[in-house]
């Protein structure tokens, strides 16, 4: 793993973050340097290789808070950004995976979650109608689950998420409901967006920081009991050079340690 021992960053406190509780968090703003790789990696791969104007828009709405969650992720991470494909002693950023924040896949389907076992990462259940839970400490190990224990930042992650979607042709989600920091937040009601557009999604009017020590967990009342769905978060991440090269999803999983990206 690398050493973050001997980098040095300003940090500073932010008094406008948005995030769950809206605590200060600590901040380090990207020098010049990184400003241009930033607005590089920015342009060249998270806009221009979308087809659907709608997400360009999104992105461009929300390019303040991304730069802001780059800022929080220097300071917690204390590395210099270093865009896409960070160095040793950089960190860079990347559309969210599902495995950052506890899931193998958007897929909520039994035969994509197949197996289990303590620290592998999982989903257990097709939807149900009701309520069901879709992120928490169940759904992350698989053995002797809780639906009520919410996953946690670790030290290697900053998350910032701008909507909310579903990739199933068919939906059958209603809400959502989040509890961020222990304190439950207002229902979103997704069930006309995600049926009566063609993209699927809903746009957060601010995007949301999860930093270090974040605890959210997630649930969603589906209007009827399917074989599967999809739901997933639009958004970027920002990981140290180790973190972001794995490509296995259990990987990210660092059980209840906090020398991990999710843990609970």
């Amino acid at each position: 793993m690398s050493c973050y021992c001997n980098i040095h960053v300003d940090v500073k406190m932010s008094q406008s973050i948005t995030s769950g509780d809206n605590v200060p968090a600590p901040m380090a703003e990207l020098d010049s340097d990184e400003e241009t790789i930033f607005d590089r990696i920015f342009t060249r791969n998270f806009i221009f290789q979308n087809l659907e104007r709608q997400w360009n828009d999104i992105l461009m709405r929300h390019k303040d808070e991304i730069k802001t969650g780059a800022a929080i992720a220097k300071g917690q991470f204390g590395l210099r950004f270093g865009g896409l494909l960070p160095r040793s002693s950089e960190f860079g950023m990347t559309l969210i995976r599902a495995p950052l924040l506890g899931l193998k896949s958007w897929e909520l389907d039994n035969a994509a979650y197949a197996g289990g076992g303590a620290n592998v990462v999982i989903n257990g259940n097709a939807p149900a109608a009701g309520v069901n839970t879709w992120l928490s400490k169940a759904l992350l190990t698989g053995v002797g689950g809780d639906a009520t224990t919410p996953l946690i930042v670790g030290r290697y992650a900053t998350h910032v998420l701008l909507a909310i979607g579903d990739f199933a042709v068919s939906p059958v989600i209603e809400s959502f409901q989040e509890t961020v920091n222990g304190n439950p937040q207002p229902v979103l009601q997704v069930e006309h967006q995600f049926r009566n557009s063609q993209l699927k999604y809903l746009e957060f009017d601010e995007g949301e920081i999860y930093k270090l020590n974040t605890t959210y967990l997630w649930q969603y009342n589906a209007d009827e009991a399917a074989v599967s769905d999809s739901p997933y978060f639009f958004g970027v991440s920002f990981l140290p050079f180790t973190q972001s090269k794995y490509l296995n999803p259990n990987l990210f999983n660092g059980g209840s340690s906090v020398e991990s990206v999710v843990h609970y």
